[in-house]
């Protein structure tokens, strides 16, 4: 790609030396590429001392492997990699939380994801003799703040801003006691630590001023309250350049605000505004681009025009609220309905393409409908492809420790040796039972089964039964996982991978298996979208691309036009947006 247009205007601010820069830039108009060409213009200007290093700070590692791989097209003896750090807020956080103290933590840190961390505190606070409110969630350590022994919300939208404060205040303090002692943390305390440190040392602002003069903020307005003041906090003694876009905003339940980039001109005077406009992913399809700036724009797209794919529109016999009926079996009933008629419409088509070897996608707004079109595509033949396994990665890492800290044997341990299997496959069952149905199995109810996927299973369990230890009991499942394969069931790659790098540690503990995990998830990050079918959220496709995209219920998206704007920015090729006509549950004795 050539330097041109506001492209140029923004590498040319940068080589001038620019103090602060802000850059508007919609999906595909080169934004990953000028944040590399930013730093390169850096390098080659003589601004940086030898120690010196450009900050490129993302929210997620995948957007940290685009830059990466973007970086990866210079020669490896260019001095562009001397002089750049890519890093996600976390892993930053994470280095500085190790190096400074002043917050009293006492030990070394050990991360735990949010479930754990939970049921950890609770168990600290009981035998602390201290009450905290059970619906409380780590999402409170984002979403307030304690200053002055005032506390404060900061995120306009959390979902828990009606509970007593007291009750958090005693939360955020349990908390805060707790990983002081043990030195215990989840990922949702992050920011909130590092806040703290900056606050009581500020010759860790200066020392990261020291090693990163400039910083790079991607995706600047999805920042929470804890990041931005990080970031202001830095920026007193470093130059900044922010690449922002309002109608990608879509994480405000996380804290992000449209503030975020309305504050920029009052916090850094004289800051220089570009506006990238050239859609290079789009250069030769003038519909989808009319289609984009037309919702950028405020306005609901015109699919009349729309050429590279297809506006389809399906009647479906259910409630257009079905989302938000609290009767759970009243709410399975019309997903099902709902998603029968989305594969239905779709099903032809996306075999067409998968034949093709394109990528195809199929956007929707919740989970719930998600896994139900997962399942009923896996029912007709159809895998549909993971853009993150990290919730099923995380669930293995447990299921893996637990075997690690039980001197059970195989017969007692018999609920993780089956997740553990589910885990390893494309499925969402294990001949018919779910994660939450294997939860509740004892060894005389596995004992007990008949299908024919699992006597060969059952035979290989009994015949090791009384084996006990880590190692035996992981011989138990590599030979379940072989069976299984055997049978039909499809494995996943990465997951079984993980598992068999477990199975080969040669001294496993849960630090270890834990290294494993997060490596496997740095790995995965950098896998680019293969062809196949993904099904997934609008939330978990952003910085995705796929060759095709199908966006379920585009009248719902609507109420929202930054979700529509992602949805709509995600495909290489075509766009095909279905629109539902809700025509309401068929009551009994109607034709």
């Amino acid at each position: 790609m050539i330097l041109e247009g506001r492209q140029a205007e923004f590498i040319n601010a940068v080589k001038a030396g620019k103090e602060y820069i802000v850059v508007e830039a919609p999906a595909g108009t080169g934004k990953t590429f000028s944040c590399i060409q930013a730093v390169k213009a850096l390098c080659d200007s003589g601004r940086l001392q030898s120690y010196q290093k450009v900050l490129v700070l993302t929210f997620s590692r995948n957007a940290r492997a685009q830059l990466l791989k973007e970086l990866a097209t210079y020669p490896l003896d260019d001095a562009i990699y001397k002089h750049i750090d890519i890093n996600n807020y976390h892993s930053f956080f994470k280095k500085y939380l190790d190096t400074y103290r002043a917050i009293g933590i006492r030990e070394n840190l050990c991360v735990v994801d949010d479930d754990d961390f939970i049921v950890l505190l609770h168990e600290f606070a009981t035998s602390n003799q201290l009450m905290l409110n059970s619906n409380l969630k780590c999402t409170v350590l984002d979403d307030f703040t304690i200053e002055n022994g005032k506390l404060s919300l900061v995120n306009e939208k959390s979902k828990i801003k009606k509970t007593k404060y007291a009750d958090v205040e005693q939360f955020i303090a349990t908390a805060f006691l707790y990983t002081q002692t043990t030195g215990i943390i989840c990922f949702a305390q992050f920011g909130n630590l590092v806040w703290k440190i900056l606050s009581r040392l500020p010759e860790m602002q200066t020392a990261i001023s020291h090693d990163y003069p400039v910083l790079i903020l991607d995706e600047y307005q999805d920042t929470n309250y804890f990041q931005e003041q990080f970031v202001r906090s830095v920026l007193k003694n470093s130059s900044g350049i922010f690449f922002c876009d309002r109608y990608q905003m879509i994480y405000d339940f996380r804290g992000s605000t449209i503030k975020r980039i309305e504050e920029l001109p009052s916090l850094y005077p004289n800051i220089k505004k570009i506006e990238f406009n050239e859609y290079y992913r789009y250069k030769d399809k003038k519909d989808l681009v009319e289609i984009l700036t037309l919702i950028r724009n405020g306005k609901y797209p015109d699919y009349s025009k729309l050429v590279n794919g297809s506006h389809l529109i399906v009647s479906i016999d259910c409630n257009s609220n079905w989302r938000e009926i609290k009767n759970a079996k009243s709410q399975k009933t019309q997903c099902t309905i709902y998603c029968k008629a989305i594969l239905f419409k779709t099903m032809s088509c996306i075999t067409k393409l998968l034949h093709n070897n394109q990528s195809i996608a199929i956007l929707c707004r919740n989970n719930i409908e998600v896994d139900r079109l997962i399942e009923l595509f896996y029912e007709k033949g159809f895998h549909p492809k993971e853009i993150t396994d990290t919730k099923d990665m995380t669930l293995l890492a447990k299921h893996l420790k637990v075997l690690l800290s039980s001197a059970l044997s195989v017969k007692d341990n018999i609920v993780h040796i089956l997740s553990i299997a589910l885990l390893c496959t494309s499925k969402k069952d294990l001949f018919g039972e779910s994660l939450d149905d294997i939860s509740k199995l004892s060894y005389a109810s596995f004992s007990r089964k008949t299908k024919d996927g699992y006597r060969k299973i059952k035979t290989l369990v009994v015949s090791n039964a009384v084996k006990c230890g880590y190692k035996e009991t992981i011989k138990v499942i590599e030979q379940i996982l072989d069976v299984m394969q055997s049978e039909g069931v499809s494995l996943n790659y990465s997951k079984r991978k993980f598992f068999a790098q477990c199975a080969k540690l040669e001294e496993p503990t849960s630090e270890t298996v834990d290294g494993v995990m997060l490596q496997r998830q740095y790995t995965n990050s950098f896998t680019n979208i293969t062809p196949g079918l993904y099904i997934t959220t609008v939330h978990q496709s952003k910085g995705k691309e796929f060759d095709c995209v199908f966006v379920a219920d585009v009248n719902q998206l609507s109420n929202n036009l930054n979700i529509l704007y992602v949805s709509h920015s995600r495909m290489k090729d075509k766009l095909s947006p279905i629109s539902i006509i809700y025509k309401g549950v068929k009551k009994y004795g109607t034709p």
